[in-house]
């Protein structure tokens, strides 16, 4: 599908700052972040709540740093005492939270 640059010039004025349509060569046109969103670090935090004894008995059986990979895989919301991420210089901080996907 061949679109030109003026309809995607048009298309892109009227979404938000932060995303941006693009050609990919398999799929055609496409809306998604724009380069620059892409690029941008974040850096987070989570201190998850264990008071939960079933949670905990789960937990101790997987290593730490594969805790959200199990919660990602289950598709379960999970219990946080504290979420705290840092963007563009910025802190962010949410307690006592649940986490779904």
């Amino acid at each position: 599908m061949q679109v030109p640059e003026e309809i995607l010039s048009l298309i892109n004025q009227d979404l938000p700052s932060n995303f941006c349509c693009y050609k990919d060569p398999e799929k055609g046109i496409l809306v998604g972040p724009s380069l620059e969103q892409l690029k941008q670090k974040v850096i987070m935090n989570v201190e998850i709540d264990q008071s939960d004894e079933r949670l905990r008995n789960i937990l101790n059986n997987i290593p730490r740093e594969r805790w959200l990979e199990y919660f990602y895989r289950t598709q379960k919301p999970f219990p946080v005492k504290m979420l705290g991420w840092v963007m563009k210089k910025n802190r962010y901080r949410l307690n006592n939270q649940c986490i779904t996907h």
